[in-house]
């Protein structure tokens, strides 16, 4: 008798725990099938129940976790995917964005255009210091005047572009990416079953979430920024070589060095980030799946399994993101350090070659 109790009571033991093993990874079956076959009450046994896991609910198998034989190559990235987002704007909507940049072209050639009065100010103030150099205190005021008014209407001008930009950038960002889950909606729903099925509990929403935002952060804020740096960058080459190329070049140097660190740091932080979104995303499927089938993981006492589990990929992406930081602080320093040694040169050699005769004002060395 004692016998025959200790293996009835061993088989309980292991079909209890056959059952949180199976309750603790993926089931093939979706949320409606889950709700249908539901465990079974086979046997009691001195108070101990076993359940029987039904066979719709045994454990996937890896290759069926993953959308397609091809689930693992990476998408390569052209210049046809920017069409293709851009595809989904009307008729209005690239109509407004080509307002919009044109506005944000003149935002960015605003600031070059206000170092040329800030130089004229130098200038101005430098010919009052020489003794006898016949520009006195009135002359003096009035050129503070006449260079503050400029200074002042650019300002003005720019918060007006920069904003009427920024506007219809979002504006047209919301429309796009509104189209664009609208269309990844409708191309889910024609797919077939067993292709939904496939898909990690979800998955789809998280990448349609992720993707729409980032399209829509893209066209709001990141296309504003390209417009405005672009008209700096050709604005402030075009004065800078009027007042003086030798100097211009001089200061170029600090795009050199930054283009060579960054591009020695992009490709981690770029890794970094790829893995953190993975391991953000599977710890979102396993949400999915425990709150699609809460009841059955409630029944079969899963919570701490699933909680590991979950626990398990947010630990990796933390993991990941601490390596990160040491990336992320390096690249912060390159630009700091490129912008005031880039000031620290631009400064000595036109002072030394103002001395020298090289540069006729001192107003060229502030532009």
């Amino acid at each position: 008798m004692s016998s025959s109790a200790e293996g009835e009571a061993a088989t309980n033991d292991f079909a209890i725990k056959d059952v949180k093993y199976h309750a603790s990874i993926p089931f093939k079956s979706s949320k409606s099938s889950i709700a249908e076959e539901k465990p079974t009450i086979v046997a009691k046994n001195g108070g101990d129940t076993v359940v029987d896991v039904p066979e719709s609910q045994e454990p996937a198998s890896p290759s069926e976790n993953k959308t397609g034989p091809k689930a693992k190559e990476k998408s390569k990235v052209s210049l046809k995917n920017f069409g293709r987002v851009l595809g989904y704007a009307t008729p209005l909507d690239k109509c407004i964005m080509v307002l919009a940049l044109v506005f944000s072209l003149g935002a960015g050639a605003e600031l070059p255009l206000m170092n040329i009065f800030f130089g004229r100010l130098a200038t101005d103030f430098t010919t009052f210091s020489i003794p006898g150099s016949g520009f006195g205190k009135t002359q003096l005021e009035t050129a503070i005047n006449r260079n503050s008014l400029y200074i002042f209407i650019l300002f003005i001008a720019k918060f007006i572009l920069a904003y009427i930009s920024m506007f219809c950038y979002r504006m047209t960002g919301i429309r796009v990416s509104a189209r664009i889950r609208l269309a990844y909606l409708t191309a889910l729903f024609k797919q077939s079953v067993g292709n939904v099925d496939r898909l990690a509990p979800g998955a789809a929403t998280d990448a349609l979430t992720t993707a729409a935002n980032t399209i829509q952060i893209g066209i709001s804020d990141k296309l504003s920024i390209f417009g405005e740096s672009l008209a700096l960058l050709i604005t402030a080459y075009a004065v800078s070589f009027s007042h003086s190329w030798a100097l211009t070049l001089a200061s170029s140097s600090s795009i050199l060095f930054m283009s060579v660190v960054y591009a020695a740091i992009v490709p981690f932080w770029v890794k970094g980030e790829v893995a953190i979104n993975e391991n953000l995303n599977k710890a979102s499927g396993v949400a999915g799946e425990v709150f699609s089938a809460i009841r059955t993981v409630k029944s079969l006492c899963a919570e701490n399994d699933a909680r590991a589990k979950y626990a398990n990929w947010i630990a990796k992406a933390q993991q990941r993101g601490l390596k990160m930081s040491p990336i992320m602080a390096i690249s912060f320093a390159p630009a700091y350090f490129a912008i005031y040694a880039n000031m620290a040169l631009t400064f000595w050699l036109g002072v030394r070659w103002y001395d020298q005769g090289y540069i006729s004002s001192i107003g060229d060395v502030v532009v």
